[in-house]
């Protein structure tokens, strides 16, 4: 691959990242969903039961994430980097969420990780989410965070 076959291609995963985020952000699924090739898998590493540690197939997908939508007033995802491996085919995006939920009394606030593995048309193939689960289950009332007080936390140790 010449180096400007190399620099086209890490400007389409690129702008790929940027898509994907902005997509989700316009709530516009069908879009985001071209994003996607048809045998792509969506990985959840740390997803702790709130998520299935893996979906696939592209259909598997959308029934997954068309609800999501429906959770949100509106959805912020700003990037802070993206990162590109051309020869492994790869992008990596460090971003946060700032969504308020329906009803504007609640926000979801979290940091990600997410790998995107793309193939050979350029297409999302393997999409790894890495986020904090305990924030994910404080927020949607899945989980209780007590800190332990005094003796409780010298026992612990």
């Amino acid at each position: 691959m010449s180096n400007q076959q190399q620099l086209n291609q890490k400007e389409h995963y690129i702008q790929v990242v940027k898509d994907f985020q902005r997509l989700l952000e316009e709530k516009n699924l069908s879009a985001w969903m071209d994003l996607w090739a048809d045998d792509a898998i969506n990985y959840y590493p740390y997803g702790s039961g709130i998520f299935p540690e893996k979906i696939v197939g592209k259909q598997a997908i959308y029934e997954n994430w068309k609800g999501v939508f429906e959770l949100f007033e509106s959805l912020s995802f700003p990037i802070h980097d993206i990162y590109v491996d051309v020869t492994k085919q790869t992008a990596i995006m460090r971003f946060d969420s700032h969504n308020i939920m329906k009803g504007g009394t609640r926000r979801y606030d979290n940091t990600f990780v997410c790998i995107l593995i793309f193939n050979e048309e350029g297409k999302i193939k393997e999409y790894y989410e890495y986020f904090n689960p305990i924030t994910l289950g404080a927020t949607f009332g899945l989980l209780r965070v007590e800190r332990l007080q005094g003796n409780e936390a010298q026992q612990a140790q």
